[in-house]
């Protein structure tokens, strides 16, 4: 008897099901503070994800320039985590 751990059937399930993006977008909604770390994350609200596009609203000019600035290194360490090119975008408001 093998093991299998529950992640990988839920994402078999959903796949199957057509629901793997989503599930896959929410994913990435959760390890979001994981990604930027805590500092960046404590300063982010309303992170959310649709169609490929991660939106985070943020709570100073200061913090939304540094975000802009690597927009690429945070979508390719959030795609690489989920294992697929999840995220196309980054939008920083």
């Amino acid at each position: 008897m093998s093991t299998v751990m529950i992640g990988d059937v839920i994402r078999e399930f959903l796949a199957q099901h057509g629901k793997q993006q989503l599930f896959l977008e929410q994913r990435a909604v959760e390890i979001w503070p994981e990604v930027v770390g805590k500092l960046i994350s404590r300063n982010t609200h309303k992170v959310s994800v649709a169609k490929g596009v991660l939106t985070v609203f943020v709570k100073n000019s200061t913090l939304r320039f540094e975000l802009n600035g690597r927009k690429s290194e945070i979508i390719e360490k959030l795609n690489e985590r989920l294992g697929t090119p999840t995220i196309k975008e980054l939008n920083i408001r």
